[in-house]
């Protein structure tokens, strides 16, 4: 079967027409085809009619291939154009090529025509498929700059050297910069990773360990860094880091970063209330728990003694009974300020609950350090406490146990501190007494 050719011929002769026509259908053509001689009737030609070649005689009366080259360009036409022609010199054969003829044939020699029109006519289903496939990659870049510009979250393209090559409104608003700023910027010079990783390439510059991935993928890793604004102030962003391979080397990176300053903020309020007592910003039991553990590891580890303090208010359920329970919980608030005046630096001051605190003595260097220290917490309990309608005298008192000597473990010092506690309660208050065997025996006695 003849493959159909719609052919738009420019010749001034209807015999030449009618040849190039022959010729085309002996070549296994079935030409739709017609004649047109002026620029005017060409136009007419093109508007009717989507055209596959266009053959064209050089000169005639009122038109030339020259002429009609333009008028395709003017109207952006992407239709092949074939000069078949008498005598032309080489000269002018040469310089219409270059105005963009595809090929020269002479009328004498039409056996030409077929084999060329088949070469131009691929060129051309190639031309075209290149076409589409621009105006599809360039709708599609249009389409990701709206996506880009539109998305919330921060988005910027690195080149081989960490260099931002493109970046979108969200993430220059961020930063505080106008995008055109930020274009050529090193990353590094706004982008600070608390773990950098060692190594050549953009990997180590997004703390990535480029040394263990396949670079022949597409690699995306989900990080974590400090991004600095233009007037100086830092904030903190989750950022994915996409690194783009080409024949097997990292060319290229796409980030997508989101501040998490409000996450991590409340994360961090989250794990203080976990560990703090709320009424006074203490630390709380399960505190106290880890960070004695880790005392009591020290001090076995440097072969010194530490101790653990339990105070109990004597005479603090009275406040509550007389002056109201606001009126208890702003003593205990002014109890826990006041008990910090009398320790060290090193040492940790805890609220068990109630009106019991637990002090924890690290490292001390000698038992009777132990007893200046409990003797400084007494005392300061010897002024009287404001609660703005009222003064309230109070005294305390305490139970001591040393580690390691007593006990090892967390809740077997507490539990010591508090058997000694009692014992002080019991002859009087406002005094300390330190744990010993004797009195672990007289409480299992008391309890059976």
């Amino acid at each position: 079967m003849n493959q159909p050719l719609h052919v738009l011929i420019l010749e001034d002769s209807p015999d030449d027409a009618e040849l190039i026509v022959l010729a085309l259908e002996d070549g296994g053509y079935t030409p739709v085809w017609e004649r047109v001689d002026s620029a005017q009737a060409m136009r007419l030609a093109l508007d009717r009619q989507a055209w596959d070649i266009i053959i064209a005689d050089h000169s005639m009366p009122h038109f030339s291939v020259p002429k009609a080259l333009e008028l395709l360009k003017e109207r952006g036409n992407h239709i092949p154009l074939i000069m078949v022609s008498g005598a032309v010199g080489d000269e002018t054969a040469a310089r219409i090529m270059r105005a963009g003829a595809r090929d020269f044939i002479a009328k004498s020699n039409l056996a030409r025509l077929v084999p060329s029109l088949r070469r131009e006519m691929n060129e051309v289903r190639a031309e075209r498929e290149h076409r589409r496939i621009q105006a599809e990659l360039e709708s599609l870049r249009h389409r990701n700059e709206l996506i880009l510009r539109a998305i919330g979250e921060g988005v910027c393209g690195l080149d081989e050297h960490g260099r931002i090559a493109f970046i979108n409104p969200a993430a220059a608003a961020m930063l505080g910069y106008a995008m055109n700023e930020l274009l050529g910027q090193l990353l590094s010079n706004f982008l600070h990773i608390p773990r950098p990783s060692v190594g050549r390439g953009i990997g180590p510059l997004l703390g990535l360990q480029t040394q263990d991935m396949q670079t022949r993928d597409v690699q995306t890793t989900l990080c974590e860094g400090l991004l600095r604004r233009k007037d100086g102030s830092a904030f903190i962003v989750e950022y994915t880091a996409t690194l783009m391979p080409e024949r097997h080397e990292i060319i290229s990176a796409v980030l997508v970063f989101r501040d998490i300053s409000e996450r991590k903020q409340n994360e961090a309020r989250i794990q203080y209330l976990a560990h703090h007592d709320v009424l006074t910003g203490l630390a709380n039991r399960l505190l106290l728990n880890e960070q004695l553990q880790q005392a009591i590891s020290s001090a076995i580890r440097h072969q010194r003694i530490g101790a653990v303090l339990l105070l109990d208010i004597d005479g603090f359920k009275n406040i509550n009974d007389t002056q109201g329970h606001q009126a208890g919980d702003t003593l205990l608030k002014k109890i826990g300020l006041r008990l910090q005046t009398c320790l060290r630096d090193e040492d940790m001051l805890a609220r068990l609950g109630g009106d019991e605190f637990i002090i924890v003595l690290s490292e001390v260097a000698q038992a009777e350090m132990v007893s200046g220290i409990a003797q400084k917490v007494l005392d300061c309990f010897k002024q009287p406490f404001d609660l703005g309608e009222c003064q309230v005298s109070l005294a305390t008192s305490l139970g001591i146990t040393l580690y390691p000597a007593d006990a090892i473990y967390p809740d077997q010092l507490l539990r010591n501190a508090d058997i000694a506690m009692y014992r002080a309660k019991r002859q009087g208050g406002n005094a300390y007494r330190f744990y010993t065997e004797q009195m672990n025996t007289e409480a299992i006695q008391r309890a059976a």
